[in-house]
């Protein structure tokens, strides 16, 4: 178990089946895996690794339906193609464009550095992406693409530790030559990185573990890999109020964003917004709660900054399609303000 035995009963058919794991699996269908919990508890107990871990052990007692939605949601390269092909205002990644992104010109020398598409970069919105390359090359990385692979995130929430874990090992093999050659892996999705950091590992040991260690945020990347990349006139962009996602803030990663913003001439403060109720599937299964949870703090926050004129940030995919959904509000990738 990738509890080290601290949720043993998950073994245990009882609490698997009947009347009791249907419970226990409504109650933790109502976890959004934000892993506040595994930042705010005393002991750092992750109640998304556990639900992942007893959904992983209850499978075979799920339904058809239930089957189906795990199937989908745990590959979301055909419901995110599906979407780009049926919203034509979004941009997918292609060869050409990796190739303009990085023949951009930028000093000699600098830090080896891979940058990570992730399946939403991939297949519905490449700006972010493409924007974190130009700036990377401009300010001297040498640096290479992982234009493939999947960090099993979504396998991941869904509980199908075998999916994520074939992922992972995936992933690992595409990436070994870059961590051969000491480059550090700089991730923009939020959930990618914390799955590469801190749950990867659980899954697959050492291989993962050197992954975890060469994994970093683009402003991590720019800020301590690039200390004198970036500079700017205090407050010379105007304002942006960033919305960071759970788990940069479970990280220690929500102020990154707003102090490298800082650095290079914007008015950048974070947004005190809690949880957009996202969270990948969890919106589209649970509607009303993730209105709910959106209407505590994140849109009243949102609405806020809109009504000042301000330019809103948020870094997570799933926050910026919850900002649309209810607000009709577009925040930008932080990384489009970079250039």
């Amino acid at each position: 178990a990738i509890l080290e035995g601290r949720f043993e009963a998950v073994e245990t058919a009882d609490l698997l089946a009947g009347e009791t794991g249907e419970a226990v699996e409504e109650a933790l269908s109502l976890c959004l895996s934000c892993k506040a919990c595994r930042r705010e508890c005393p002991s750092r107990v992750d109640i998304a690794k556990a639900k992942a871990e007893f959904l992983h052990a209850r499978r075979a007692f799920r339904g058809p339906v239930r089957r189906i939605l795990d199937y989908a949601f745990s590959r979301p390269e055909v419901l995110l193609s599906l979407r780009s092909l049926a919203a034509l205002g979004r941009t997918r990644l292609h060869e050409s464009d990796i190739s303009r992104a990085l023949a951009v010109p930028g000093p000699l020398g600098g830090p080896r550095l891979l940058l990570f598409a992730d399946t939403f970069s991939r297949t519905n919105d490449a700006r972010p992406f493409l924007a974190a390359a130009r700036v990377l090359r401009r300010n001297g990385a040498d640096l290479a693409v992982a234009a493939k692979g999947c960090c099993g995130r979504p396998a991941f929430s869904r509980g199908d530790l075998d999916l994520a874990a074939a992922r992972g090992e995936d992933l690992l093999k595409r990436l070994a030559p870059a961590l051969a050659e000491g480059r550090r892996v700089v991730v923009l999705e939020p959930s990618c990185l914390s799955m590469m950091i801190e749950d990867m590992p659980d899954l697959l040991g050492e291989p993962a573990r050197r992954l975890a260690r060469a994994a970093v945020s683009l402003p991590a990347a720019l800020e301590e890999i690039l200390p004198e990349a970036v500079s700017g006139s205090p407050d010379s962009r105007g304002t942006v109020l960033h919305h960071a996602h759970c788990h940069e803030k479970e990280m220690g990663q929500a102020e990154e964003w707003t102090r490298l913003l800082r650095r290079t001439g914007y008015d950048a403060r974070l947004l005190e917004s809690g949880c957009c109720g996202m969270a990948g599937a969890f919106g589209y299964e649970h509607p009303k709660v993730s209105r709910a949870i959106a209407g505590d703090r994140f849109l009243p926050g949102l609405a806020e900054a809109a009504r000042a004129g301000v330019r809103l940030a948020a870094t997570g995919t799933s926050c910026r399609d919850q900002a649309a959904r209810f607000a009709g509000l577009t925040p930008v990738h932080p990384a489009l303000l970079l250039e």
